[in-house]
């Protein structure tokens, strides 16, 4: 009997795999439907990198990478930018001749927003929903920042009440609210670093960073009257504007960083200018 031998297996040649390789131009499709000589079975070659791919190789800044030639300028910019303002606003706040008061509401909200670029820039743009922006392009932008928005809102809202301090002393304010405490709250009582003001509907703790010269008034317990802390605020507010502290040196290296980030990421924006628009372009898939 003769011994049939089977031809060999010939893999099919697909008419677009020698396009995967190759970057798509910018009015090109990213999908390609070809079909096998053989079979007559329909797939889809890809005509670039997959975009995960690319988004990791965009964000190496995040992990870590380092600066280096390919580093997109919007991204730096958008990351950066909001980062280097709020250092900026917080080094002034440590050079004022007077403490500077605020709520930890306002202060948490601007923390928020100065980390707002990396979320941009990160999070966002890697995993952003890519069958949502082909039925609202570039419009997914506002529902994810106002997604970021309202969760920023969110957790503002659930802090306990605080009062943040800037440039100022422990040695140099804690006989001042000891003064004023009992100005407010006849029946105040101390305990270490704790204070309740039964009147008021108030227990709080007193909490120093001697290197960064900031005190916070941090609430204990949870029950405790909104009013009555806005009352505190702004009683607080008022003792201390007779009150002179030192500048900080925290501020100086503050604002310094600031200047630093502003300066590198204006340079390599002027250096790489020409490819902020189509940045913006593959940023917003349009």
């Amino acid at each position: 009997m003769a011994i049939l031998d089977k031809p060999p297996s010939v893999s099919p040649t697909w008419p677009c795999a020698s396009v995967i390789s190759r970057k798509p131009r910018a009015n090109e499709n990213r999908t390609r439907h070809c079909e096998s000589p053989e079979t007559g079975a329909t797939s889809i070659c890809l005509l670039r990198r997959t975009q995960f791919e690319v988004k990791i190789r965009r964000h190496r800044v995040f992990f870590g990478m380092g600066l280096d030639h390919r580093m997109d300028p919007l991204h730096l910019f958008i990351a950066l930018g909001p980062l280097a303002a709020y250092l900026l606003l917080v080094g002034i706040f440590n050079l004022r001749k007077r403490p500077f008061v605020t709520t930890g509401a306002r202060d948490a909200a601007a923390l928020g927003v100065g980390l707002s670029g990396f979320a941009i820039a990160g999070p966002m743009e890697l995993f952003l929903p890519e069958a949502a922006n082909r039925w609202f392009p570039g419009g997914v932008w506002i529902l994810l920042i106002l997604m970021y928005v309202l969760c920023l809102s969110l957790l503002v809202l659930l802090l306990r009440p605080r009062l943040v301090i800037y440039n100022g002393r422990p040695d140099d304010l804690r006989p001042l609210f000891a003064n004023l405490f009992a100005e407010i709250d006849a029946d105040a009582r101390w305990a270490g670093d704790c204070v309740t003001l039964p009147s008021l509907k108030i227990q709080l703790s007193i909490e120093s960073q001697p290197m960064t010269q900031t005190i916070q008034l941090v609430s204990a317990g949870p029950n405790q009257d909104p009013v009555a802390w806005k009352h505190l605020e702004r009683a607080i507010q008022k003792k201390l504007r007779k009150q002179e502290s030192p500048r900080s040196l925290m501020g100086y290296s503050l604002i310094t960083t600031s200047l630093v980030l502003t300066l590198a990421t204006t340079c390599w924006v002027a250096i790489r200018h020409q490819d902020i628009a189509a940045s913006l372009v593959d940023m917003l898939r349009l």
